[in-house]
């Protein structure tokens, strides 16, 4: 629905920027009326879909909407949600905030943050297809700037990535029979995973 949208219109009076912290409050259950928060699996689904819609609209220096708060609440959904298809949502966004963040220092903490909760999706989630998400999330946010390799050294991003490649691969193949349309984004991670660890080796990551 976002995308059918005027983006000239939704930029006037920072109108994405309310609608995000709008469709944040809805997913954090504060809505207005101060009824009880829905917890169940489509309309969680539904709002953390439009929200990662609005990030994706919004231009790098805008993200800046999102707080310090914000991403804490979204890193622990990240760790908590019962729902794959959540938890997939999440690790868009923060993929969004984290490659934004790279690019407008100083963000060292926001940063440090948001890459060690990607770094734990990509290695324990139980759904490959989140997984797959989270690896792609880390590929873009660590893909380009010094910061990004000053963090990525920070967290043991190379050690961590290695790690994860024999058990991806050992995942993939007990788990393909069941992957069904996911399989092309899990394969297409698994690949890119082979490529970023050589790129953070020629980037001098031990």
């Amino acid at each position: 629905m976002l995308s059918c949208l005027n983006t000239e219109v939704l930029y006037s009076g920072d109108a994405l920027s309310n609608l995000w912290c709008l469709l944040f409050q809805l997913a954090a259950g504060n809505t207005s009326g101060g009824g009880p928060a829905r917890a169940d699996e489509e309309f969680l689904e539904a709002i953390t879909g439009a929200m990662r819609s609005v990030l994706q609209r919004l231009k790098d220096g805008r993200v800046q909407c999102v707080s310090s708060e914000q991403i804490e609440q979204l890193c622990s959904v990240c760790h908590s949600s019962g729902f794959s298809s959540v938890r997939a949502n999440v690790v868009g966004m923060l993929g969004i905030i984290g490659t934004a963040m790279s690019q407008h220092p100083p963000s060292a903490d926001g940063l440090t943050v948001i890459g060690t909760t990607l770094l734990s999706a990509a290695s324990g989630d139980c759904d490959l297809w989140v997984v797959a998400e989270a690896l792609d999330a880390i590929f873009d946010m660590f893909g380009d700037g010094d910061q990004a390799m000053i963090i990525a050294n920070k967290i043991s991003l190379l050690q961590t990535l290695e790690q994860i490649k024999p058990t991806l691969r050992k995942r993939i193949r007990s788990d393909k029979k069941h992957l069904g349309s996911r399989m092309p984004v899990v394969d297409m991670a698994r690949d890119n995973l082979h490529r970023f660890i050589r790129y953070l080796k020629k980037e001098g990551q031990t």
